[in-house]
């Protein structure tokens, strides 16, 4: 309980008739949460400021006591218990340029899944402020302290391609490939990976994933092509070869749309095999 006569006689009376002491028990708490503040008893502080939030919200009072909880965050800034509660009411409350200012906060002081947490706060807040790009920083920092976090990293990849930014997509892409235990799922991942670089024109970067997927499954056509015409477009002619001209020598590979293709590759190797 409060020290001091007056104020534990006013909220024991409270309990007995609130809409009578209510006002005397604010007043009350708000002196001695100020004088324990300033005799520096940080204990003392944050049992009257938390009493009185709650005496605020009791009489409706939300604003007064959202501000009061701010004070109080304030003054204790590594108070994670506060700072969540504050968060919980902005977030009800819809003010989501303090849930992101509050996100932030709680991200220096935060650890592990609450720390994360945190993060996809700011994300959700710079979402309905319409500018997700603003939580980028925070998320990609994260993400580097927690790079297995798989919710981190769904988040990052929606706000990678909601940004257009195909370059960063393309290196997470790459990382969840690493991480998916399913096989399809993880080729799929590769492909789209090297899809990606090569679709902003860096064909270097797009022959660590081709090559993954390439040791996945080793007879997919899709992913020889895409790798023959990576290969082709780096004038690596003999790695082309190495894979288009066992699969075109093949007698026994039925005519198909597929074995067409790579008989068109093997023309472009022998053209530019003829250009050297």
């Amino acid at each position: 309980g409060l020290p001091g006569q007056a104020v534990q006689d006013l909220i024991e009376a409270y309990q007995i008739s609130r809409a009578s002491v209510a006002e005397a028990l604010v007043d009350a708490l708000e002196t001695h949460r100020r004088q324990a503040s300033q005799a520096g008893d940080r204990a003392e502080a944050r049992t009257a400021s938390l009493h009185l939030v709650s005496v605020l919200d009791d009489a409706g009072q939300t604003d007064r006591a959202r501000d009061v909880l701010a004070e109080w965050a304030d003054e204790a800034p590594d108070d994670t218990e506060v700072l969540r509660a504050l968060r919980s009411r902005d977030t009800l409350a819809q003010r989501w340029a303090d849930v992101a200012a509050i996100c932030m906060r709680l991200m220096d002081v935060e650890q592990g899944d609450s720390r994360i947490e945190a993060a996809l706060g700011l994300a959700d807040a710079c979402e309905q402020l319409g500018q997700p790009g603003d939580a980028l920083p925070a998320l990609q920092r994260v993400h580097e302290d927690a790079p297995d976090s798989i919710v981190l990293r769904q988040r990052l990849r929606a706000l990678y391609e909601q940004l257009g930014f195909k370059r960063e997509l393309a290196s997470l892409i790459t990382g969840d490939a690493e991480l998916e235990s399913d096989a399809g799922e993880r080729l799929a991942l590769l492909l789209r990976a090297a899809e990606l670089f090569l679709e902003i024109g860096e064909a270097a970067m797009a022959s660590h994933p081709l090559s993954r997927a390439l040791q996945l499954s080793p007879d997919d056509d899709r992913t020889r092509l895409m790798l023959v015409d990576l290969h082709l477009s780096l004038d690596r002619v003999d790695e082309a070869a190495g894979i288009v001209e066992p699969i075109v020598g093949n007698a026994k590979r039925k005519r198909s749309p597929e074995l067409a293709m790579f008989q068109q590759r093997m023309a472009r190797i022998c053209v530019k095999r003829g250009d050297q």
